[in-house]
């Protein structure tokens, strides 16, 4: 099994069986032209290269990306999307309404692989957000891109696996407006603003990587920078860097080129 990490929450796992693609985003300025990627990926398509489905975990613009994945579906025309059964009702329907045809799984056996995707069900009220598990060559691989921590995925993951992933991409970063748009009575509270919001993602990536164990683990997803008139709010956001994470947590902890 192969794990290539391309930008964000993108990767493309490999067996000796399929390909897969995991939540392709590459339009830049997306969210009203405030989000970019840094550095840009030169020739995305090529750099993820052939691939049988291409997984989409949630309706986020940074996951589902429709002008770029028309662009991967030109160039892979029997290649299928996939999206989970729960918690799928806005991106199926936003997926049809952009002419694309998602196919709805549990499991799907594809030789000797198997995928699942179990979905995240964290929110009392509302929940969108979705795991891929990926076993195939004596390896498995979890991806959990943004999901918040809920204990039931965990062990339905668990469960899938049978034993502890070899590894595990965990979100570790989160976006939205705070702290960086908000005004504060002093510089000190703005500052403890963002260490705050940077140490509750990290204690997001530490509850995973304990409960799950993995032999090694990437943090992955959520990177992004700010552009236009936000440019000079990125330093403000209370976005842990993936070195960081390697830093706090150790050698079991790779950040992919």
């Amino acid at each position: 099994m192969i794990v290539r990490y391309i930008y964000s929450a993108c990767i493309v796992i490999e067996t000796r069986d399929v390909r897969i693609c995991c939540d392709p985003w590459f339009t830049q300025r997306i969210y009203e032209g405030s989000w970019f990627q840094y550095p840009v990926v030169e020739n995305p398509i090529r750099k993820i290269g052939p691939v049988d489905y291409v997984y989409i975990s949630h309706i986020h613009r940074d996951h589902y990306d429709p002008p770029f994945l028309q662009e991967l579906l030109s160039e892979n025309p029997a290649c299928e999307i996939l999206i989970g059964t729960e918690n799928q009702a806005f991106l199926r329907e936003k997926m049809k309404r952009d002419g694309f045809q998602p196919r709805s799984i549990e499991t799907l056996t594809v030789g000797a692989t198997k995928l699942a995707i179990i979905p995240n069900n964290e929110d009392s009220e509302i929940n969108i957000d979705s795991a891929l598990v990926v076993k195939g060559d004596g390896k498995i691989v979890v991806n959990l891109n943004d999901c918040p921590y809920d204990a039931q995925q965990i062990k339905d993951i668990l469960t899938f696996c049978g034993r502890s992933p070899d590894f595990a991409c965990l979100p570790y970063a989160g976006a939205g407006p705070y702290p960086q748009a908000y005004r504060f009575s002093t510089i000190e509270e703005r500052t403890a603003a963002i260490s705050a919001k940077k140490e509750r993602f990290l204690l997001l990536f530490k509850m995973y990587f304990d409960a799950l164990t993995p032999r090694m683990a990437m943090p992955f997803a959520g990177i992004y920078y700010l552009g236009g008139r936000l440019r000079d709010l990125n330093s403000l956001r209370g976005v842990p860097d993936a070195v960081e994470v390697r830093e706090r947590f150790g050698n079991r902890v790779v950040v992919l080129a």
